[in-house]
Formats: structure tokens, sequence, C-alpha cells
């Protein structure tokens, strides 16, 4: 059985959609679905703004042929959610997981582990400003797709959109997966700041590659350094100038 013939839960309100999926056996369950989270988490830790009107869940992963790291299975998640959105309105990938659009993130994703024994379980989250209002403290940096284009859309359709498309690249070669990741990663070829969130370590310069592992080469006057972790931030996308 494919994984995307199991359940999709769906509930009002829940604290994180990773937290109830969790309560789930892996092999009946693909994915929970909340029209609003009370403590939904971004990465690191950055509290995710969750109110109705949006498309909040998470769902298993199973290990394919391609790749058994969080990373790459994290770019074929922003792949999907990228060709999901651009279906209603251009954007792009901002790496390693955000989608964007009109320089503001539209799409968030996170993948997490979890571990029992020898037993390895990859769960993705995914949420995405469909119907929902900005918050005036975010409103520089998000946007939701009734924002763009001043109509409500059906979550649900969305939601279906994300998983074919999903289901469609676990047919793919990683070769053809990360080149369409790269192809459409606004990051690839911008000038970008790397905050390394410890030491207080900051570089600047171009990013000129994604490797297949999904890690970047800035090209800074020092010489190239490749980037695996932090805070990447483009020039012209959230407000970095």
């Amino acid at each position: 059985m494919s994984i995307f013939e199991k359940d999709i839960l769906n509930f009002d309100c829940v604290s994180s959609t990773f937290d109830k999926l969790k309560e789930y056996d892996k092999d009946k369950v693909l994915a929970v679905v909340s029209k609003r989270q009370t403590g939904g988490v971004g990465r690191m830790g950055r509290r995710w703004s969750s109110d109705e009107g949006g498309l909040y869940f998470s769902f298993y992963m199973e290990k394919n042929e391609n790749s058994n790291d969080i990373p790459f299975l994290t770019i074929l998640c922003a792949l999907a959610a990228f060709k999901t959105i651009s279906d209603y309105t251009p954007c792009r990938i901002k790496w390693p997981n955000d989608i964007v659009s009109d320089g503001k993130k539209i799409c968030g994703i996170l993948a997490k582990s979890l571990v029992s024994g020898n037993d390895i379980t990859i769960m993705a989250g995914v949420g995405i400003n469909v119907n929902n209002e900005i918050p005036d403290d975010l409103s520089y940096k998000a946007v939701s797709l009734k924002e763009i284009l001043k109509k409500d859309f059906n979550t649900d359709e969305i939601l279906n959109k994300f998983f074919k498309n999903l289901e469609k690249l676990y047919t793919c070669s990683k070769e053809e997966i990360m080149d369409g990741y790269r192809e459409n990663c606004v990051t690839l070829g911008s000038e970008v700041s790397v905050d390394f969130l410890s030491g207080n370590k900051v570089i600047k310069g171009k990013c000129v590659n994604i490797s297949d592992d999904g890690t970047l080469d800035i090209e800074t006057e020092n010489g190239i350094c490749n980037v695996n972790s932090g805070e990447v931030s483009v020039r012209g996308i959230y407000g970095y100038v």
C-alpha cells in the first residue's frame, strides 16, 4: 500500500499537528490536519502563527530509494509545496524550506525524526498561509494567498494537490529532485547573509551552488564557505537589503 493511501485525520484545534500525529500509528495514519494550532512551532523553535484560515498539517514520511536523511526529505517537501502554491500564485523556494511570494513567506516546512531503538521515523510539518489574516507584527515578512489574490481558497483542495505532487516526486530520481529545487530556489545566485547563531559569526557573499546534500556554497571575499545550518537571509526577501 502506498503511504499516500492512509487516513488523513482532521481537527478543529490542536496544540500542534506534530504532537497530535505522534498519538497515531504510522502504519495507519498519513497525516493530521488542523484548522488552528495553539502551539505551532517553526524552524529554530520559533512560534508559528496558526490562526484559522490557514492550512496546517503534519505527516509521516517513509524513506525511499533516493535518500534516508532529513535534509533531503525537507527538500522533497519544499519542492512539493512550491509546485502546489505555484498553481495559484508565482512563488520561489527560500533555502532550506520556506516558500516565498512577493518577497514574503507564504509557507514553512519543518522535518523531525523520532527514534525508538533502531527504528527512525521521519515526520514533516507544513504551514501554508491560505485564508488566514497575517498578524501586524509579521506583515513585513509573511503573506497569505487571500491577501495576494483577494479571494478565499479551498484548503482541502490545496492539501490534496500537495500530496499528489509529493507522490509524483517520490517516483523521481534524486538528480531530478535536486535540479527542480535549484531551478526554483531564490537563494541560488543571490547575495546572502548567514548568521550561524553561535559565536556571533556572520558571513556575507553570493550563493553559487546548492550541493546534492542540500548544503550551500557561499562565495565570500575570503573564498568559498560551505553552509549546512544557520539563518540565511536573502537580499530582497523578508525586508533584508
